[in-house]
């Protein structure tokens, strides 16, 4: 069906549904039929644990030798985040995030981390786009990015790692508990 509907035959179709099932974001059932990926807390962990590795790594070569453009760059998303936040477009909140973060990895100049970075990233939309109860109180998601950008341009180290790491553990704890515990009572307990 895909393949008629984008007028194209079916190898290129086959050939994206097999990258995607790679990266994780879709699931083959014999006889069935492919769907959407179902991220499991177990999941949501692991990614945002590789998630920090990687990014704990870009921060601090970016905290050593970054330009001004790139803090104006990541600012302009910050902005456009807070934006989109009081309009409640949750789903552009998901993507500037998601564009915050790529932004980063992508200063570092690194092919081969860009690379995995888009892997980690695509399954972490899944994760993200439940962004309005995994923030109750919105603007924390700016002030988060703001205290990473703040720490990429100061000069300790250690101070900039504990950044990224509570970034990562508290966006891992509001979407682990709200996978567990469901929107509602998450909600409630605001």
């Amino acid at each position: 069906r895909l393949a008629s509907a984008f007028g194209v035959s079916r190898g290129p179709v086959r050939e994206a549904l097999q990258r995607l099932i790679s990266d994780g974001l879709l699931v083959s059932i014999r006889n069935r039929g492919v769907f959407v990926a179902q991220l499991g807390a177990d999941d949501i962990r692991d990614i945002y644990f590789m998630r920090r590795v990687l990014e704990s790594e870009a921060f601090l070569q970016l905290q050593e030798h970054h330009e001004a453009v790139l803090v104006y760059q990541l600012r302009g998303i910050m902005y456009r985040m807070e934006r989109s936040i009081r309009r409640s477009d949750w789903h552009q909140v998901g993507i500037d995030d998601m564009d915050f973060h790529r932004t980063v990895i992508d200063a570092v100049g690194s092919p081969r981390m860009t690379e995995v970075f888009g892997t980690l990233l695509a399954q972490s939309t899944i994760c993200v786009m439940n962004l309005r109860t995994a923030y109750p109180e919105p603007q924390g998601l700016v002030d988060e990015h703001d205290r990473l950008v703040t720490q990429m341009q100061g000069d300790d180290p250690q101070a900039l790692l504990q950044e990224v790491a509570w970034h990562m553990s508290s966006a891992t704890d509001r979407l682990t508990e709200l996978l567990e515990h469901g929107e509602d009572e998450v909600l409630q307990k605001a």
